[in-house]
């Protein structure tokens, strides 16, 4: 999609995000083909957040790659935060565990490991709460856009469901992380 919107506006915002995390995502995908490497393992850990992250990023700039108003600017800011540091966390987690650690929920992980798991959890909480800061910003949008921009944010209501129903995965891999939890 990224390379869609880049073809009809050159270095619109929306298109190079949609780009990265597209690029991000397929890498994500290829390091789970190749989790018999460990380096591919340790990378199948923690690839998968940074396109999610970037998600609500991408609805908060959508359609035309800027914000509704300056007044936004916190929650971008909390959004592309909250995206880092639960990417540095399940980097540094995956570090200790590169091929186990939101795999097995058999092996317990190092206390080291539980804290960066806790940390890459608060800032998906984080990232969650924000998200809903994200559909306000897309309300306000909608309720001051035209014809033709409210038919570009239509077509994000199939992207909010799948939004939320990967999220909710969220929770199985956290319990992954705990010997003896439910799934």
């Amino acid at each position: 999609l990224g390379v869609f919107v880049l073809r009809r506006r050159p270095g619109h915002p929306v298109g190079r995000l949609m780009l990265a995390a597209g690029l991000v995502a397929s890498l994500a995908a290829l390091s789970v083909a190749w989790s018999a490497w460990v380096p591919a393992a340790w990378l199948s850990q923690w690839a998968w957040w940074p396109p999610l992250g970037a998600v609500p990023i991408l609805l908060l700039l959508v359609p035309d790659g800027r914000l509704p108003s300056p007044r936004w600017w916190p929650l971008a800011t909390a959004l592309v935060g909250a995206a880092g540091v639960a990417t540095a966390a399940l980097v540094a987690a995956a570090i200790g565990e590169p091929t186990t650690l939101l795999s097995d929920a058999e092996l317990a992980p190092g206390p080291v490991v539980r804290l960066l798991l806790d940390v890459a959890l608060l800032a998906w909480i984080a990232t969650a709460a924000a998200s809903l800061g994200v559909l306000a910003a897309l309300v306000v949008r909608w309720r001051a856009a035209g014809p033709l921009e409210r038919g570009q944010l239509a077509c994000l209501l199939p992207v909010l469901v799948l939004l939320g129903l990967a999220s909710s995965g969220v929770h199985s891999v956290r319990c992954a992380t705990r010997p003896g939890s439910a799934r």
